[in-house]
């Protein structure tokens, strides 16, 4: 296989989720890059594993990316990271660098891919379906219908205006400001639903803020409207 990096999204955690593409560039790749300092720490290894366990015997490339706002630490990480993808690119092999959910929607990976590209390697993007999506068909609900419009929030930062917008609110990596996140749904009035761990065996769902839990984890989503 040509010495390509590949963002892989595998799905936001039933393994039944992930692609066929996702599996073909998994199986046919040389390196899997994971995104953590162990493997048992990845939440997409132990997805990719549950939907494809012969992959447990190839090659690993340990990507760690630390959870911090400083961009100093973030830079340096996606610098160090970008070294030793092309460390193993530039012996001629490919590494498939996976990630849960999809490498379009506020994931790191796409940082490093940036800085690879920019190095002049060959890079490719693979889809993964979307937590939210995956929650929506869960709840058996429509994210938007007609022209009604879909704002997907980053829950690490401010929402407090995005609130306001017309139509439906997905806002992802909530832990953080749960609390806050919390009580400004109640205030708006938003009808709420949360969900944890979407499509894994522990998955939890909350359909009326009243039952939400006070503390939540990263593996969480709010759809609001």
């Amino acid at each position: 296989m040509p010495a390509i990096f590949y963002a892989v999204g595998v799905g936001p955690g039933d393994p039944e989720l992930i692609t066929l593409k996702a599996l073909r560039i998994l199986r046919e790749c040389d390196v899997i890059g994971v995104p953590a300092d162990s493997p048992s720490a990845s939440h997409a290894y132990r997805i990719l594993l549950e939907a494809a366990p012969e992959l447990a015997s190839k090659p690993l490339l340990l990507l760690p990316t630390p959870m911090t706002r400083d961009s100093a630490v973030l830079e340096q990480s996606y610098t160090d990271n970008a070294a030793r993808v092309v460390s193993t690119l530039t012996q001629d092999s490919s590494v498939a660098a996976i990630t849960i959910g999809d490498p379009s929607v506020y994931a790191a990976i796409h940082t490093l891919l940036v800085k690879i590209r920019a190095l002049g390697y060959t890079t490719q993007m693979i889809p993964g379906i979307p937590s939210f999506c995956a929650a929506a068909c869960t709840l058996q609900e429509s994210l938007g219908t007609r022209n009604e419009a879909i704002h997907i929030l980053p829950g690490s930062y401010p929402v407090e205006e995005s609130l306001g917008l017309s139509g439906t609110k997905v806002i992802l990596k909530s832990a953080e400001s749960y609390p806050r996140i919390r009580r400004l749904l109640d205030e708006n009035n938003l009808q709420s639903r949360l969900v944890i761990r979407c499509g894994c065996p522990e998955e939890k769902i909350y359909t009326d803020i009243k039952d939400f839990p006070d503390r939540t984890e990263y593996l969480s989503l709010i759809i609001a409207r």
